[in-house]
């Protein structure tokens, strides 16, 4: 099953751009794609979407700029994924530098008794493993096939089977009240369905309790934002520029329209952010 399109309705439209970063540039290619080029420090890593698609789901022809759905992921190259199977056990981003248990185990945890189980690993000769954050954990997120959104050449699957099951947790607790958790959850990865959720951080057995991915090096996706005083963020972390102000709702061919018209602060090179 391929992945459609990431959105298919925003509520709330937050739009990203290059405008005014010394670091990074966008480039047009011949082929209708736009390079991002950036020195960030903060490598962001591409989605692994390469085609364009109708509101149906249907595969298409990647639309010329101002033609109704373009500025899709697509069509702006990012860094593409790096990986390195190092043996051992181990594979290393080489984006983020971030080096990864290849093989989780098949053993559940709360979230509560995850750490435990990453801070007391030892595995390929190290023992400075811990949870990794949910910005860490989904930046393996492969959409470029479908389930599961995962890369399997290096990553291996903790059931074995492809299964929505394929629970993942983070380090980063929810702030607020969820559903599932109450006012006690915690973030996680689907890397089957794709999905980033807020699970019960305390109930136990088969609902509760998920797997984990251990990872080492220093820590990825800390941002730097500067408030421009003119409506718009600033991300020197990674050279990205937000709108402060959120827009919409639209649908995902409105919104698409919208921030390629948009002059929003003066600029003119806005479009929808990837996941």
């Amino acid at each position: 099953m391929r992945i459609l399109y990431f959105l298919t309705l925003l509520s709330l439209l937050i739009l990203v751009g290059c405008g005014g970063s010394t670091s990074s540039d966008n480039v047009t290619t011949s082929d209708n794609t736009t390079a991002i080029v950036s020195n960030a420090e903060y490598r962001i890593v591409a989605t692994g979407q390469t085609e364009c698609y109708d509101t149906d789901g249907n595969v298409i022809d990647c639309p010329q700029a101002g033609e109704s759905l373009y500025g899709q992921d697509a069509q702006f190259i990012k860094n593409e994924f790096s990986f390195n199977d190092l043996g051992n056990g181990l594979v290393q981003d080489l984006n983020t530098g971030l080096i990864w248990q290849q093989s989780p185990t098949s053993q559940t945890f709360t979230w509560e008794n995850v750490v435990n189980y990453c801070n007391s690993l030892t595995l390929g000769g190290y023992d400075d493993w811990r949870v990794p954050s949910a910005k860490e954990l989904f930046s393996l997120s492969n959409f470029s096939e479908g389930w599961p959104y995962i890369d399997t050449k290096y990553f291996e699957l903790a059931s074995g089977n492809i299964t929505k099951d394929e629970q993942y947790w983070t380090s980063n607790y929810y702030v607020g009240t969820t559903v599932e958790g109450g006012e006690d959850a915690a973030f996680g990865v689907n890397f089957v369905t794709g999905h980033i959720k807020a699970y019960s951080a305390k109930a136990t057995g088969p609902i509760g309790e998920k797997y984990v991915r251990c990872v080492r090096g220093n820590a990825y996706g800390n941002n730097n934002f500067i408030d421009n005083l003119d409506g718009t963020i600033t991300d020197n972390a990674t050279s990205l520029m937000w709108s402060q102000t959120d827009f919409g709702p639209f649908d995902w061919e409105e919104a698409l329209q919208f921030a390629y018209d948009s002059n929003y602060a003066g600029y003119t090179d806005w479009r929808l952010p990837a996941l």
